[in-house]
């Protein structure tokens, strides 16, 4: 039996409340708009730790040991040094073009490869045309500053046989890769001058986009031997 008045409670209004539900929602919006952001252009306002274009390329620094006991066939390139930049002695190793028609990247993250279909140091013409990492997951790569090189400044080959030659930078681009892909690195494979031998050396830079996988920039590098 009832008696006296029913009191029907009700919630009061908590500003609290509703602020943590805004700022709740505001970082979900937040997440979604930089997730999706990162997935297709790989652009982020942080910096975060990124995943290698190659996820089996080796990070473990080359040691000195195995760049002194590296060997490969006496007109073949072996070693790599820019002095400006702090690399010497960067092991070459040979890569082909993989099944989408770009450069295979070589296997250590301190290594630079060489196009082995491109011309070969002291053949007089053509371009020896390198290929290289300027980062990886937990650490940069050996053409990581690339751009930092300038006209006229030295980079140095060293053969198997021991013989050296010298190239001065003629200039640097960095592009977008689909550009790179139809222009940039087409033009790379020839020579600056028709006259000389040419060096040219490219590298992935910008950010890596997953949606591609693949870095949304390429550096190139082109030189002329002395």
């Amino acid at each position: 039996m009832a008696t006296g008045l029913e009191i029907k409670q009700t919630r009061s209004f908590s500003p609290v409340r509703w602020i943590l539900r805004l700022i709740f929602l505001a970082l979900i919006i937040l997440i979604g708009y930089y997730g999706l952001r990162w997935y297709n252009t790989g652009e982020l306002p942080f910096n975060l730790p990124i995943a290698s274009a190659d996820p089996s390329v080796n990070e473990t620094p080359v040691s000195q040991e195995q760049r002194k006991n590296y060997t490969v066939k006496a007109d073949e390139p072996r070693y790599f040094s820019i002095p400006k930049l702090g690399i010497e002695n960067a092991r070459i190793t040979p890569i082909k073009l993989d099944s989408h028609r770009q450069f295979e990247q070589p296997k250590y993250l301190d290594d630079v490869g060489w196009y082995s279909e491109s011309a070969q140091p002291g053949q007089d013409y053509g371009a020896v045309v390198l290929n290289g990492h300027s980062r990886g997951k937990a650490r940069n790569g050996v053409l990581a500053r690339l751009t930092d090189l300038k006209t006229g400044d030295v980079i140095k080959l060293e053969r198997g046989d021991g013989k050296r030659f010298t190239y001065t930078v003629y200039d640097v681009h960095e592009m977008p890769t689909l550009n790179a892909l139809k222009t940039g690195i087409p033009q790379a494979m020839y020579p600056v001058d028709d006259t000389k031998e040419g060096l040219s050396v490219i590298t992935s830079s910008g950010h890596w986009v997953p949606k591609n996988a693949d870095y949304s920039y390429r550096t190139i590098l082109r030189a002329v031997r002395k």
